[in-house]
């Protein structure tokens, strides 16, 4: 049963149980668990050639397409592509906390990754790395489900 505060008297104590109930979340493994499904809308975007937007990414040049041998947008070695869908090599995932902040580094090492996010003088921007505003509040509701379910966990007195 939840704790209850009548009037003022021993209001702090309850605000300090939380924070400290709250600290005590293993955000990292919660945040290495958000990976797994960053790295799966990852490849949908790729699947899909669209941002994260969902603007599907500008076509390649003919030339580019009889360069390559193919007209897979994004893909030539497999390089950016597995650094935002798998772990190791170049993929970036650093879960952190840092006082009453935690949250997930989560992109990619290519040194090329940042023209296609932005484009270049004789390239389009496509757009790789990004989260959905459907992921954003879901991922919202997790991180707000965890702390409601650590503030409400029986526990002794204050």
């Amino acid at each position: 049963m939840p704790e209850t505060v009548d009037g003022f008297d021993g209001l702090d104590d309850m605000f300090s149980a939380i924070d400290r109930d709250v600290q005590e979340i293993d955000w990292r493994e919660f945040f290495l668990d958000q990976a797994d499904r960053l790295e799966g809308d990852h490849k949908t975007y790729f699947d899909e050639a669209r941002s994260p937007r969902g603007t599907p990414w500008a076509k390649l040049a003919a030339s580019t397409i009889r360069r390559k041998g193919h007209d897979k947008i994004l893909i030539d070695t497999g390089r950016l592509i597995k650094s935002l869908t798998q772990r190791g090599g170049d993929a970036i995932r650093e879960p952190f906390v840092s006082g009453n902040m935690a949250g997930l580094v989560f992109g990619t090492s290519v040194p090329y990754a940042h023209f296609h996010m932005s484009g270049t003088r004789y390239m389009p921007a496509r757009p790789e790395v990004g989260v959905t505003e459907e992921r954003l509040q879901k991922l919202q509701s997790q991180v707000g489900g965890a702390v409601v379910e650590t503030i409400i966990k029986p526990k002794g007195n204050f």
